[in-house]
Order: structure tokens, then sequence, then C-alpha cells
């Protein structure tokens, strides 16, 4: 993501991302940053979700959409920027996708990138985990999240093929893990590499984690799920995002 276009045919660039409101700048925020963007007179926030503007509030402390992102935009500027520019109408997000992958239609947020042409790539401030962890606004996970052991989901790609796995582990907070103690980000690195990945990049952890095949007809779950804040231990999890795998 690198700029929007409002309904007014405006361009939207920022300056900085989840850093405090400064004069005369433009700042982005997601919910790595927490619950609300903080409160100044000095700026005017546009939340922004599902590709619609979803609040303008002119006082700051602003509920950061889980879909989304708010802009605070310079008080100053904000006026002509926002002139003409309502709650619900559409805006277009702009990307850095480069011209060869073609047009993009869907895509799905990972991470972080462990493996890259074939080496071990693991860089939590270049990919700015940040300190905490807010998608899920009541379970807040500090920054050691990257060197604990938990259960783990992956995809790599190795030559032309699609690798992916699970790791059976313990979800922090919910006891001993029932397998295994699972694997620190490093450790599941070091497996893509074992298994001659060229790329690879980890996916949801902890309770999301879970692999499943079709056996002699019927699904079968591959890995021993954790459970998580809302189902018991060892159950399988509600998620929204998921990979598919069909035989053609």
């Amino acid at each position: 993501m690198t700029d929007i276009t409002l309904p007014n045919g405006r361009r939207l660039r920022w300056d900085d991302l989840n850093r405090p409101k400064a004069p005369g700048r433009v700042i982005a925020y997601n919910s790595l940053f927490g619950y609300r963007t903080e409160r100044a007179d000095t700026h005017v926030d546009l939340a922004i979700a599902r590709g619609r503007i979803w609040a303008i509030n002119n006082e700051g402390g602003q509920v950061i959409p889980l879909t989304g992102f708010v802009l605070s935009i310079p008080r100053e500027r904000a006026q002509e920027w926002l002139s003409g520019v309502e709650v619900g109408a559409a805006v277009r997000v702009g990307n850095n996708f480069p011209p060869s992958r073609g047009q993009v239609v869907q895509a799905m947020a990972c991470g972080p990138h462990l493996v890259r042409d074939g080496a071990l790539c693991l860089n939590f401030e270049e990919e700015d985990f940040g300190q905490q962890d807010s998608t899920v606004i009541s379970f807040f996970l500090p920054r050691w999240v990257e060197t604990y052991e938990a259960a783990r989901s992956f995809m790599a790609l190795r030559d032309q093929t699609l690798i992916l796995g699970a790791v059976s582990g313990a979800a922090y907070g919910y006891g001993q893990a029932q397998v295994s103690a699972g694997m620190t980000f490093g450790e599941l690195a070091q497996l893509c590499l074992d298994l001659g990945a060229d790329h690879a990049y980890a996916l949801d952890g902890g309770g999301s984690s879970s692999l499943v095949a079709r056996i002699d007809g019927q699904p079968r779950v591959l890995n021993t799920p954790t459970g998580g804040a809302d189902v018991g231990k060892g159950e399988e999890r509600y998620i929204n995002t998921y990979w598919l795998v069909f035989n053609r």
C-alpha cells in the first residue's frame, strides 16, 4: 500500500507509519499501533476500511479499524484535501506491486519472510512487527512473540512446487503442548531451508494453525490444534482466511 485516491480525485501519501503525530506530517496508523490513535487538535483522522471511508474524526483518538487503517492529516491541509469527501464513499488504494506481476486480484497478508532466494531472511525491524500485535484487541502479544516456541503454519516455494505445512505446539497462555513445544520463527525458517525452499513465509500461528487433508475420502486434521481464547484446548479455531488446494 503506497497511497490512496479520494473521491474528489486527490491522491494522498503519508510521511510516517505508526509514529506520534507531528506538525505538518501525514501519519498512517494500522492495528499494530494500538486500539486508537492519539488525541491531538493538530490533525484530522480519516479512517479507511474495506476500500471505503469509515470515519472522519476532527478530534483525533480515532479507533483503528481491524480491516483498514487511519490517516492523520494536518488540520491546516484537511479542509482542502477532504473537500466534498463523505463517510461511506469509495477510495482507491495504490500499491507498489511490480508491473511484471500483472493485475493483482487477491492478496493475503502473511509474515515474517523466512527464506528469500534460498537463504535465511528474518528481519523484524524491516517488517515493522511493532512492540505489540493488536490485531485482536483484547489480546496483546509482547515483543518476544518473535522468539518463543508456538504452533506455526507456513508456505514455501521450491522450484515451481508449493509447500504448505503446520507445526504442532502450544498456544501461549494455554498450557503445555500435547505433541511438541512448537517452533520459534528461526527454527521454522531452518525447517523450510531443510525442505529446500527458495522462498518461505510464516502464516498465522498458535490456535490458528491447522492442516487438513482429505484421506480415503474423509477430511482429516493432520496437526494437533492448540485451541485458543474462543475455543477449548485441542479444538480447532474459527478462522476467516485459509488456503484451499484442489485436484483438477
